[in-house]
């Protein structure tokens, strides 16, 4: 049983690592504004009731029912042409198409595609609406090939003698495959509508799905499979509705022409899609009853207006269900459940048939009762719901522990890329990281708001000397997420920086240092030792930052204390007058001013160039390894004589064992920090520790 769960999840992944889907979701995903802002048009104009449409209709010459529908119009009136940019877009990025420029080319390529097999100009607006979005998606998926082929095959000699003619030449290496792909769709197009005359490949398409109900043997049968198709084009995250819009009539048949059956469109409406495509009521109730992570009952809450009224796309798009293999299962099961039960209990005569037409925006429990006349309508609404949503709630959870492990996937990704970057002194952007995008907004987010709750911890690593005397302790920033558990220290600044709070949260930082080591002075065991903490160089080189920390220095008056403020030398500090000068303002006002991560780079020597600087840190690289390289103790060394000669105080971190402290002592060093004396811990075991030292 568990080899077959790891060969289902394996086949999962694999599946979810096409390029193609992804495109798709990442398309639809960008087109999430567009949507929402298309759904709750629809909902403000579609609500149904009579003095509601009256007001709109007619208030101020009907202006609010012209924006309402107009704002319909241009989103889901128009959502195959934004389908088509949004996702050839993403598609040139994962084919590895490089510059803005460049994939510009490929984008105007398939939105032409597209409008080829659309039929445009000559069949109007609707194959541009949702209804196309499928023909859009299979336009994007040839037309960004065949360019990439064509483009590949291309052999152009290049002769640009200056920036200019380098612009033609990339303008005009991309007009041949423009040309051929443009060119085969309109060839291909003709050939194809001309053998099945047809007016265009988006009438093809939509005709064909009526021959496809024409061949199902029975009414029941129709219906079923009206419902499954439907669902499996919203799993793709294409309208299923829109598409199935043309044989809706042929499959369940309206109540002026059917009274008395059962499989009729307020059935389908107002029995199998409430809440939208997949019962999706079902979902949301289960996710507001049952989900534990915050951004899932988040998302839950903001569906909740929407789904009221059967419009489902912020769950589609939002949660997401599109391309989920978890809740996919029950998005397709638990309408053929509804549609059973809702079939039987009609059959047998336990509820009315509906006999009465209503909008499919009517909410449920109230359209259960309006479309069959009777109170048993509404039961039957509330005893599918109830099972439906004990049907979805194990796949929630499953959801979620997916979830998890996704977020926890990317956050390693995440620290392995920073780290990387720390080595080669380079800068990364994770919200600018297509794969990593949601998450580190996620983080983001999550990370703001424990600043606002006060949920960072502020943990002290103790700093001994030689003789194992405890001289003082590092402040250090500590966030357990819920999910990832502590968040790799480095990751929570650059997390802030990218969301333009770095500010807010190191002033946090101070203020919490400046508190516990005022307390630190009235405890016997830690009195008069330093506290140090970290300052990034964003932060450093900011005026309002250095008042902030002038204005604490004043107010607690740390000229009684020993606080210590530690620079990166990894920071992109700018060094010149006006910094030296704020460096000195920041020694006069108190603070002991020390290089952390010092090691032989132009910006830790230039720390030193002034007299504001008394204690320097050594790189961590290099005290790790010095014990089995013979360089790095080199440099530590003469590292040691030029702080001697400048009477500067050495201090160096992860000493993690008894022969890097001595390979370290060997060199000149006698203050330590790291996890051969102490890991890093609060404030109170830090006091204890001490005590305990005593």
């Amino acid at each position: 049983m568990r080899a077959m769960q790891v060969r289902i999840k394996f086949w999962i992944e694999k599946v979810e690592q096409i390029d193609v889907l992804i495109a798709i979701k990442r398309g639809l995903i960008e087109l999430l504004p567009v949507i929402l802002t298309g759904a709750f048009s629809l909902i403000l104009y579609s609500i149904p009731w009579e003095p509601y449409q009256h007001a709109i209709l007619f208030w101020g010459n009907g202006i609010l029912n012209a924006m309402f529908r107009g704002a319909y119009e241009v989103t889901f009136g128009l959502l195959a042409v934004y389908m088509a940019i949004s996702m050839s877009y993403q598609y040139t990025i994962l084919r590895g198409v490089q510059g803005g420029a460049s994939r510009g080319a490929w984008v105007v390529t398939a939105l032409a595609c597209f409008f080829v097999l659309a039929g445009v100009p000559n069949h109007g607006v609707e194959p541009l609406s949702a209804k196309g979005i499928f023909t859009a998606i299979v336009a994007v998926v040839i037309s960004v090939r065949l360019f990439e082929w064509v483009a590949k095959h291309i052999r152009w000699r290049e002769s640009a003698s200056d920036v200019l003619d380098v612009r033609m030449e990339r303008a005009l290496r991309l007009v041949v495959p423009t040309v051929v792909a443009i060119s085969l769709f309109v060839v291909v197009n003709e050939l194809i509508i001309n053998a099945f005359d047809a007016d265009s490949m988006y009438q093809l398409i939509k005709e064909g799905w009526g021959k496809v109900f024409e061949r199902c043997p029975s009414d029941m049968a129709k219906s079923l499979l009206f419902v499954l198709i439907s669902s499996f084009f919203w799993a793709l995250g294409i309208h299923g509705s829109d598409i199935l819009d043309s044989v809706v009539d042929q499959v369940f048949v309206p109540i002026r022409e059917g009274y008395g059956s059962i499989l009729t469109r307020p059935f389908l409406d107002n029995f199998i899609l409430m809440g939208g495509c997949g019962t999706s009521i079902c979902l949301l109730i289960a996710i507001l009853l049952f989900a534990k992570r915050k951004s899932i009952r988040s998302m839950g809450r903001l569906a909740i207006i929407p789904a009221i009224f059967n419009v489902n796309e912020i769950l589609v798009y939002g949660l997401p269900i599109i391309y989920n293999p978890y809740l996919l299962v029950p998005f397709f099961l638990i309408p053929l459940f509804c549609f059973g039960t809702t079939y039987l209990s009609m059959r047998l005569g336990l509820v009315p048939l509906p006999s009465h037409t209503m909008p499919w925006t009517m909410p449920v429990l109230i359209s259960g009762y309006l479309v069959t006349g009777s109170v048993r309508g509404t039961l039957l609404q509330l005893f599918n719901i109830a099972v439906g949503t004990v049907m979805y709630l194990p796949f929630v959870r499953l959801h979620e522990k997916r979830e998890v492990e996704s977020a926890i996937r990317d956050y390693k990704c995440m620290v392995e890329r920073l780290q990387a970057a720390e080595e080669k002194g380079e800068t990364v952007c994770f919200t600018e990281d297509l794969t990593l995008f949601l998450t580190a907004k996620a983080l983001i987010a999550d990370l703001k708001k424990a600043i606002k709750e006060e949920r960072l911890s502020i943990f002290y690593q103790p700093q001994v000397n030689h003789r194992g005397e405890c001289i003082g302790a590092e402040a250090l920033l500590r966030w357990k997420h819920a999910s990832v558990g502590y968040v790799y220290p480095p990751l929570i600044m650059q997390l802030a920086e990218e969301g333009k709070f770095l500010a807010e949260l190191e002033k946090g930082i101070v203020r919490k240092v400046i508190a516990d080591a005022l307390e630190f002075e009235t405890v016997p065991q830690v009195a008069g030792r330093k506290v140090s903490f970290n300052i990034t160089g964003q932060s450093i080189q900011n005026e309002s930052f250095e008042k902030f920390l002038l204005r604490v220095a004043k107010h607690y008056k740390i000229k009684k204390l020993d606080i210590c403020l530690e620079l990166t030398e990894q920071a992109a500090i700018q060094m010149n007058e006006a910094l030296i000068e704020r460096f000195a303002n920041l020694k006069e006002a108190g603070y002991t001013l020390a290089v952390d991560d010092f090691s032989m780079g132009s910006t830790s020597i230039k720390y030193l160039t002034g007299n504001n600087f008394s204690i320097v840190k050594l790189d961590g690289y290099l005290v790790r390894d010095i014990a089995e390289n013979e360089r790095c103790y080199e440099i530590i060394s003469h590292i040691m004589a030029l702080s001697k000669s400048l009477d500067a105080e050495i201090v160096a971190e992860y000493v993690s064992d008894k022969k890097v402290q001595e390979k370290l002592y060997e060199a000149g060093c006698t203050t330590y920090q790291g996890w051969l004396y102490a890991k890093p811990m609060t404030k109170e075991d830090y006091i204890a520790w001490s005590g305990n030292k005593e």
